[in-house]
C-alpha cells in the first residue's frame, strides 16, 4: 500500500487535528506553512479563541486572518473563562473594550456578555452603543455593570431580546422597556427608587405596552407597592424571578397580596420564583410566625390552580426567616440547618437540603447529633427547634440523641422552649446548654423537664450565672430523676448554699456518676457539705471541684470522705489554695484508699520538692 502524506489526509481528519490545536498555533504558525495548508486554515470554521489582558498585539496580528463566521467562541479575559456561542469579555477594562471592537467585525454576533473592571461605566456604554449599531446582538449581558442611560442609544430597529445589567433607576426601567419593544428576557439586580424625607419619589407611569415575557430581579429594595407599580406596561409576563432580604418584616411576605396581584396584573404567569428573607430580632418570641406566613400559600390558588410549592423556614443560624418557592437558585445562600414547613402539609422538617433540589423529605439527613454551637439562634431559633423536638409525626425527630446549643443566647425563655421540647422526648440523651446566661429562671424550667424525662443522660448548664435558688430547683427534681449520669454546672455561682442543696440530693440520687461543680464560689464549708454526700452516696465516680477556695480545712474533709468511701475515682482539687499541709494529708489517705484512680492538684501552693515527691510516690495525683 503507498504511504499516504499529511497533506493528501482528507479535509475532515485535518480539521479534526486541528481541533486539538490552540488558534494561534493554527493560524499564526500551520496556516503559513504551505499552501493547502493555507486553505485549509482559512476554511476552518471551529475556532475558539481564549486571549489574556495582552490582547492589542493578538487581536492585530489575528484579525486579519480570520473570518468572524469561523468563530465558533472567543473569550477575552485577564481571567481564562470559556463560554460558548457568544463573545465574552471577562475583567476588561474599556481600553481594552475599544480594541475589541475596532479591530473585530462580529457582524454574525448574536450574543455580548462582559464583566468590566472599571470602577464607572460612562465610556463603557458609549463603546456598547457602537457594537449595537454595528452587531445584530439579541442578547447583552452586563451583570456588573449599572444602566446609564444618558450615554446609549438603542437604534430604532434593534432586535434585543435578552438584557441582563446590575441596577438601574424606576425611571431608567421604564425607558429601557420602552426603547426595545423586542425585548423578552429582562433581569436586573434591584431597582432603585429616590428618597426624599424617608419618602419614595415615583412619578414615572405608564403610557405602553411592553412584550416582555420574563422579568428577573436578584437583590430586590423595592417594597411590594413600589415593585407592583413596576408591572403597569407587562401583561404578558409568563416567568417572574424576585430575590428580596430585608432587615424587618415587610409586605413582599403577603401571600393574600401576592395572590390578588398575579390574577389581576399577571393574568399570563406560569413560573413564579421568589426568596424573601429578614433576620428576626434576638429578642423576638413572636413576631416571626412562620405558621402564619405560610397560611395564605395555602389557599387553592398556589396548591391546586397554579401549583406552585412554597416553604417557610427559620434558618437556625442568625435566625433568619425565609419564604420561598421551590426549587429556586439563590446566590450566596446560608447551608446551614432550618427548621422548615411547607404549604401542602404542617409539619416541621429540620434539613440543610440545597433550596435550588427538589424537596424530598425521605432524604433529609437522619440526624444524630445536631451541633448549633455558636449558631446564634436566639429565642426565635430556639423555639422552631424545639416546635421541631416536640412533634412526633416526622419519623426522623425521633433519630436525635445529643444536642449542642452552647452560645446560643437563649436567655430564660429560651430555656423554656427547650424544656418543653424535653418533657416528652424520647431519644435526646446529651443536652448542651452552656454560657446561655439561663439564670435561675431557666434552670427551674429545665428541672421541671427533667422530673418528666426518662431518658437524658447527660445535662451540661455550666456559665449560666445560675445561684444556690437555681440549684434548689435542680436538686428538687434530681431527687426523683432516676436517668441522668453526668451533669455539668461549672463556672456559675452556687456558693456553699448552692453546694448544700446539691449534697441533700446527693445522699438521695442513685444515678449521677460524674458532677463538675468548678469555678463556683466554694469554700471550706461547701466541701464540707459535699464530703459528707460522697460518705452516703455509692454511685459518683467523678468530682470536679477545681478553682474554688476549699483550703486546707476543705481537703480535711475530703480526706476523711476518702477513708469510708471506695466509689469516687477521679477528684479535681485544681487552684484551691491548698499549700503542702493540705497535700499531705491527701497523701496519707491515699495509702488507705484503693479505689481513687487521678487525683488532680494543679495549681495549688505547693512546694517543687513536694511535688516532686507526690510524683515519684503515687501516679495517681497530678500535681
Amino acid at each position: 500500500m503507498a504511504d499516504i502524506g499529511f497533506l493528501s489526509l482528507p479535509t475532515e481528519l485535518h480539521y479534526r487535528i486541528f481541533d486539538y490545536a490552540d488558534a494561534q498555533t493554527i493560524l499564526i504558525s500551520v496556516r503559513r506553512t504551505c499552501k493547502r495548508l493555507k486553505e485549509l486554515a482559512d476554511d476552518y470554521d471551529r475556532f475558539q479563541l481564549s486571549f489574556s489582558w495582552q490582547l492589542t498585539m493578538t487581536i492585530k496580528s489575528l484579525a486579519p486572518v480570520i473570518r468572524s463566521e469561523n468563530i465558533n467562541a472567543l473569550t477575552l479575559s485577564n481571567k481564562l473563562q470559556k463560554i460558548q456561542s457568544t463573545l465574552t469579555l471577562v475583567e476588561i477594562h474599556d481600553c481594552e473594550l475599544a480594541q475589541v471592537l475596532k479591530n473585530f467585525n462580529m457582524t454574525s454576533l448574536t450574543s455580548l456578555s462582559i464583566k468590566s473592571n472599571e470602577d464607572k461605566h460612562s465610556r463603557t456604554w458609549s463603546l456598547i452603543s457602537s457594537a449595537l449599531v454595528q452587531w445584530n446582538l439579541k442578547t447583552l449581558c452586563m451583570t456588573n455593570v449599572n444602566y446609564e442611560n444618558n450615554n446609549i442609544l438603542w437604534t430604532v430597529q434593534s432586535h434585543l431580546q435578552n438584557l441582563m445589567i446590575r441596577d438601574c433607576t424606576y425611571e431608567q426601567y421604564f425607558f429601557i422597556l420602552n426603547q426595545l419593544p423586542c425585548l423578552k428576557t429582562f433581569a436586573i439586580r434591584d431597582c432603585l427608587v429616590k428618597h426624599t424625607n424617608g419618602k419614595s419619589l415615583i412619578s414615572a407611569t405608564s403610557t405602553f405596552q411592553s412584550s416582555l415575557e420574563s422579568l428577573t430581579m436578584n437583590d430586590c429594595s423595592l417594597s411590594l407597592e413600589n415593585f407592583e407599580l413596576l408591572l403597569q406596561p407587562i401583561n404578558t409576563l409568563r416567568h417572574l424571578k424576585l430575590i428580596s432580604r430585608s432587615r424587618i418584616l415587610d409586605s413582599m411576605f403577603d401571600g393574600y397580596r401576592w395572590e390578588n396581584i398575579i390574577r389581576t396584573k399577571l393574568p399570563a404567569l406560569c413560573n413564579f420564583q421568589c426568596f424573601f428573607s429578614y433576620i428576626a430580632f434576638a429578642s423576638s418570641t413572636h413576631a416571626s410566625n412562620i405558621e402564619s406566613l405560610i397560611v395564605p400559600f395555602r389557599a387553592p390558588f398556589w396548591v391546586q390552580e397554579k401549583r406552585w410549592l412554597v416553604c417557610c423556614a427559620c434558618v437556625l443560624r442568625h435566625s433568619n426567616i425565609w419564604l420561598y418557592t421551590t426549587p429556586i437558585c439563590v446566590p450566596d445562600i446560608d447551608t446551614s440547618f432550618r427548621c422548615e414547613i411547607l404549604s401542602t402539609n404542617d409539619s416541621y422538617h429540620l434539613t440543610k437540603r440545597p433550596i435550588h433540589t427538589i424537596i424530598n423529605p425521605a432524604s433529609d439527613e437522619n440526624l444524630t447529633e445536631l451541633n448549633l454551637q455558636q449558631h446564634l439562634i436566639f429565642l426565635t431559633g430556639a423555639r422552631y427547634l424545639a416546635n421541631f423536638m416536640q412533634q412526633s409525626k416526622v419519623f426522623f425527630v425521633q433519630t436525635i440523641t445529643k444536642l449542642d446549643l452552647a452560645q446560643n443566647q437563649l436567655h430564660a425563655m429560651g430555656a423554656q422552649y427547650m424544656a418543653d421540647a424535653l418533657r416528652n422526648n424520647v431519644t435526646l440523651t446529651t443536652l448542651n446548654l452552656s454560657d446561655n446566661d439561663i439564670g435561675n429562671e431557666g434552670i427551674k424550667y429545665i428541672a421541671e423537664a427533667l422530673v418528666h424525662n426518662t431518658i437524658l443522660k447527660i445535662l451540661d448548664i455550666g456559665e449560666n450565672k445560675i445561684t444556690a435558688n437555681g440549684v434548689k430547683f435542680l436538686t428538687d427534681a434530681l431527687q426523683n430523676n432516676t436517668t441522668l449520669i453526668k451533669l455539668d454546672l461549672g463556672q456559675n455561682r452556687i456558693g456553699n448554699m448552692g453546694t448544700e442543696y446539691f449534697s441533700g440530693a446527693l445522699k438521695l440520687n442513685s444515678s449521677i456518676t460524674e458532677l463538675n461543680l468548678t469555678v463556683n464560689e466554694i469554700r471550706e464549708e461547701g466541701a464540707q457539705y459535699l464530703a459528707d454526700a460522697l460518705r452516703q452516696n455509692t454511685t459518683l465516680a467523678v468530682l470536679e471541684v477545681g478553682n474554688n477556695s476549699i483550703g486546707n480545712e476543705g481537703v480535711q474533709h475530703f480526706a476523711n470522705m476518702l477513708k469510708q468511701n471506695d466509689t469516687l475515682v477521679t477528684l479535681d482539687l485544681q487552684v484551691n489554695d491548698i499549700d503542702n499541709i493540705g497535700a499531705q494529708v491527701l497523701i496519707d489517705v491515699l495509702q488507705q484508699n484503693k479505689t481513687m484512680k487521678l487525683l488532680m492538684l494543679y495549681g495549688n501552693n505547693i512546694s517543687y520538692e513536694l511535688k516532686s515527691q507526690l510524683s515519684a510516690q503515687d501516679r495517681r495525683i497530678d500535681c
